[in-house]
């Protein structure tokens, strides 16, 4: 249980490439011929995910590796896994249990970096509602998707805990409707992620139950189309943009401030203040206790275990997956920020 503060305390048309410019197509031709062009495509529109990236092509991180870097707008994690799953354009950011689903339905991808250390699910409510336990749940009404893995999370978090999920009235509701419906009273708390923030500026103050304190498992992580990786020098395009996206994501940690004025001027729209919030949530997701032990990036054969586990039982997955070739850390750097 804890309101947003305790998150602040802890920090201060979409197309991806990723193409050798020895390929010779246009993308290479338009670029010196020292950098090699990488198109990233995130899984969702503009926000704090982006900031990392914003902050290792900005301070030169990008170009020090050889690499000229452009990142894009997604749609979804679903989507770019099917994008990335062409090969038209090699490199992206996903939900693991996308992946793996992906995977399994026989796209060439691979995860090669973790981004999320933890889910980054949370039960939300409001603080009159008392809910700051798993076990507070129990006689109450939780609203969330009926698709993709929020709610599995949710429930393999009842089970860790050992409460009864069939004690607890779920309800099914679209994304958008949440907030309003926690604010209005409809529910008395709902799955997500950020919606504190949006919570907390109608003047209500929340409570959060991260999922994670319970839940070992990887959430979004870097991958790559596999036949893309495997031709002549691609691999070294990757080592290069693996080690400075991860020099990008701990000068954000230290640096929150420059990171939000850095990303503010790339996407204007995009508001210092909600911004730096976001960040500070997420240094929780992505600096877990494990990310900081082992190394920032490195993934956990466990923690990838345990996410399939979840996924078959919601028959998300149809069968078991060899999850030790769904990911690789390979191709991350000798020296791993901690």
């Amino acid at each position: 249980m804890n309101r947003i503060g305790r998150y602040l305390s802890g920090a201060t048309g979409v197309l991806l490439a990723a193409i050798a410019l020895c390929s010779g197509g246009p993308a290479a031709d338009a670029q010196p011929s020292s950098l090699s062009q990488v198109d990233f495509l995130q899984a969702y529109v503009p926000s704090s995910e982006f900031v990392y990236f914003v902050v290792a092509d900005k301070k030169g991180y990008y170009k020090q590796a050889g690499i000229n870097f452009t990142q894009h707008a997604g749609s979804g994690s679903a989507n770019t896994v099917k994008v990335v799953g062409t090969g038209e354009y090699p490199i992206g950011l996903a939900d693991a249990a996308l992946i793996l689903a992906g995977e399994q339905s026989g796209e060439p991808i691979q995860a090669v970096m973790g981004f999320y250390n933890t889910t980054p699910s949370s039960v939300i409510s409001l603080k009159a509602a008392r809910i700051t336990s798993l076990q507070d749940l129990v006689g109450k009404t939780l609203a969330s998707e009926a698709a993709g893995s929020t709610t599995p999370m949710w429930r393999a978090a009842m089970i860790a805990a050992h409460v009864p999920a069939d004690k607890v009235h779920w309800v099914a509701i679209d994304p958008s409707a949440k907030v309003p419906s926690l604010l209005l009273g409809k529910v008395d708390a709902i799955l997500g992620q950020l919606q504190p923030i949006q919570i907390e500026a109608q003047g209500k103050e929340v409570n959060i139950v991260p999922l994670g304190d319970v839940l070992h498992v990887i959430a979004d992580t870097v991958f790559v189309n596999t036949a893309w990786l495997h031709k002549p020098g691609n691999d070294r395009v990757l080592r290069g943009f693996i080690a400075a996206s991860l020099k990008g994501m701990e000068y954000t940690k230290d640096h929150i401030s420059e990171a939000v004025d850095l990303t503010n001027a790339e996407y204007p729209t995009l508001s210092k203040d909600v911004l730096s919030k976001q960040l500070a949530m997420e240094h929780h997701w992505i600096w877990t206790p494990d990310a900081t032990a082992s190394g920032l990036g490195k993934m956990d054969n466990q923690h990838w275990q345990n996410l399939e586990k979840i996924l078959l039982e919601a028959k998300i997955l149809r069968g078991p997956i060899a999850v030790d070739t769904a990911y690789t850390n390979a191709y991350l750097p000798a020296q791993l920020p901690h």
